[in-house]
């Protein structure tokens, strides 16, 4: 997400998104979005990315193992292959950089960095929101940091 038209993109869908209510499995802007199909649904509006299938998941996951199942499938996929790199959650977060956040006993749970300083994430149940990047409950639960890199065309 290094050109300023991107990151310009990316935060014009980010803005279109927010109020949508929470609805698991589901992504209808105004409708109803998880936190995974919120990501894929920005980055693939904004152009960033095309849109790819999504592994199967439930909302319960965190609790019950540590296998890390977002992660690895992010880092697996095969149409993520490459454009992916991990960066400090605690170094300077970029505009659109991808968050893993813990909700439970391992990260289940995805944001992405506005230009603003804020986090934008679907919540159960409130929806779509911003949250500052320093909310302590925020905070601490941020596992790692993900930047998309650009493909040269």
């Amino acid at each position: 997400m290094h050109t300023d038209e991107r990151r310009a993109a990316l935060w014009r869908e980010m803005q279109s998104w927010e109020g949508t209510p929470f609805f698991a499995h589901n992504a209808s802007k105004g409708h109803g979005v998880d936190c995974v199909r919120l990501q894929m649904e920005i980055f693939a509006g904004a152009g960033a990315i095309a849109r790819v299938p999504l592994p199967a998941y439930t909302l319960d996951h965190a609790k019950h193992t540590t296998r890390p199942q977002l992660l690895l499938w992010l880092l697996t996929a095969p149409e993520l292959a490459g454009r992916l790199v991990m960066v400090s959650p605690a170094g300077r977060l970029m505009t659109g950089d991808l968050l893993g956040v813990n909700c439970g006993r391992v990260d289940h749970h995805l944001a992405s960095v506005t230009p603003w300083g804020d986090a934008i994430h679907a919540v159960d149940p409130t929806g779509v929101i911003r949250t500052p990047l320093d909310d302590p409950k925020l905070r601490g639960r941020i596992v790692y940091a993900l930047r998309l890199m650009e493909v040269a065309s």
